[in-house]
């Protein structure tokens, strides 16, 4: 669906250069409304609360926004949002912003079952009794899981924005696309590409002059050419957003400053991308491309933060701290390298992968572990990993009254969350299957056993380059199955020959160490 983002200033643009400290003393309020539900058949969207924070953040923190006057309205409906908008009428802020993240068609606002007009929403927020105020709209449709969805209204007229005559201050409008284009959203990013750029930029990545303070044209420009340029070789792209701004003989409006936050600045020694994620790594907070020399200050909340360059040949990561108010610098010489890595393909149940092991299995069976060869077949998520193996060894049984061999051949399944510290990830999950014991006697008849193993895997993967990695493994089982009474023919199978028939439980372990390869 095509996302229409529209930033509206209304009022007497005398105070279009009020920078946002000037600003809080006579208040700013912000209303942020994200609906995941649409009309009828519409898709269940991913990222509208992601959207919504980002932009609540960075008005709190940088906006000159008390945390108090941006309201939050999650999984909102029509009524709750024209609620909002009156609860604002009743205030007199200096600003009024208003946000939504949602679906829409070229009417309306497509809010669970609801619908709340366009023309109704633009009206209520010109009412509202502030000198300056600006909306900004983001309509969004999900489409394919497995890939960047487009997102946009259904097919119609272009959406079109009016100035009543007697708004005669001015007017900036902002679209994320052309009229006849789509925006995107990214998993990656978790939330829409323009608004992750947008918000980058008014946490001074737009910051062209260096004066702590990020304009409005600064942060379209910023906007727009990194936008630009991640959807140029999209299949439904490039996006180009589009902007109107009609404030003639004004100074440029302050959107965000810098100077009392806490910040880091990157200088690029070579021409790089870098992307800032919190600590955890759980979410992208800014996305920044620089060319060699050039520099920018971010400014963040105070924590921890991971903070990865991208070269054209390289992947260079480093941790970064940040105290309330602390200004500090991050050198590409002091961001360690890691080695790149060739993803394997990703089907909709995550990437795919098959394992080669071989090691040992050790049982009170045998004086001795016998080597046991594994071919598994893996479904690997970001923090989950799915896997159903078969093994396979065989061996002599001693000591025995009679010499025999004893083959074993499991079936079982394994899932297991991941840990990734650094480039080597640790899992650790439950096991569960089938086994079947072969025992074959020297001039007796064979005997099968078969039973059940249950237990828990602690696991290792460290990727190499292309879709290639070594695994290591090691299993803690049980394995149960009917015992052997003293009338049954053929050689014990060691302890479990002793009293009558009922439940045999004894311990398992087994490891194994080899490759698996994407496919």
């Amino acid at each position: 669906m095509r996302r229409i983002y529209i930033v509206t200033l209304i009022g007497a643009l005398a105070l279009a250069g009020i920078t946002p400290t000037a600003a809080r003393a006579e208040g700013r309020l912000a209303v942020i409304v994200g609906s995941d539900d649409g009309v009828g058949g519409d898709a269940r969207l991913r990222h509208t609360r992601s959207d919504i924070d980002r932009v609540a953040e960075t008005l709190i923190e940088l906006g000159g926004f008390a945390a108090d006057d941006v309201i939050r309205v999650p999984d909102a409906d029509a009524p709750r949002v024209l609620e909002a908008l009156d609860a604002a009428q009743r205030r007199r802020p200096d600003l009024f912003v208003f946000y939504y993240s949602g679906h829409a068609d070229i009417g309306a606002l497509r809010l669970g079952e609801t619908r709340l007009p366009v023309e109704l929403l633009l009206r209520r927020i010109a009412s509202t009794p502030a000198r300056l105020r600006i909306a900004v709209l983001d309509a969004c449709q999900s489409g394919a899981a497995a890939r960047p969805r487009t997102k946009g209204v259904s097919p119609g007229p272009p959406f079109e924005v009016r100035v009543e005559p007697d708004m005669a201050a001015g007017q900036v409008v902002i679209a994320s696309s052309a009229a006849d284009e789509v925006s995107f959203e990214s998993d990656t990013h978790g939330g829409s590409v323009f608004t992750l750029h947008w918000t980058t930029g008014l946490r001074g990545a737009a910051d062209d002059d260096g004066d702590g303070r990020v304009t409005l044209t600064e942060a379209w420009r910023y906007a727009h050419d990194r936008t630009v340029g991640e959807t140029l070789l999209a299949r439904d792209g490039p996006q180009r957003p589009t902007f109107r701004l009609d404030i003639a003989g004004r100074r440029d409006p302050v959107l965000t400053t810098l100077d009392a936050a806490s910040t880091v600045t990157l200088r690029a020694e070579r021409e790089a991308h870098y992307l800032v994620f919190d600590g955890a790594e759980q979410r992208l907070v800014a996305d920044v491309g620089l060319v060699r020399g050039e520099q920018r200050r971010l400014a963040l909340t105070p924590g921890t933060y991971t903070v990865k360059r991208r070269t054209a040949d390289a992947l260079y990561v480093a941790r970064v701290r940040l105290g309330a108010g602390e200004q500090r610098r991050l050198y590409d010489h002091r961001m360690p390298a890691v080695p790149l890595v060739e993803l394997a393909p990703k089907s909709a149940w995550g990437t795919r992968w098959i394992s080669a092991t071989v090691g040992q299995y050790m049982t009170p069976l045998a004086d001795s572990g016998h080597l046991r060869g594994a071919l598994g077949l893996e479904w690997e998520g970001h923090r989950w990993l799915v896997e159903t193996t078969l093994g396979v060894s065989s061996g002599p049984q001693t000591p025995v009254t009679v010499p025999s061999r004893l083959t074993v051949a499991t079936l079982s399944g394994a899932a297991s969350l991941s840990w990734r510290p650094g480039q080597v990830t640790v899992r650790a999950g439950a096991v569960g299957g089938l086994a079947l014991l072969v025992q074959a006697p020297d001039g007796l008849d064979t005997r099968v056993v078969p039973g059940a193993l249950a237990g828990g895997r602690l696991r290792l993967d460290i990727p190499l380059s292309g879709a290639l990695g070594i695994t290591a493994r090691g299993d803690v089982l049980a394995f149960a199955t009917r015992a052997a009474s003293s009338s049954d023919d053929g050689p014990p199978l060691k302890w479990w020959a002793q009293g009558s028939n009922g439940l045999a439980v004894m311990p398992w372990l087994a490891y194994g160490v080899g490759l698996r390869f994407g496919w």
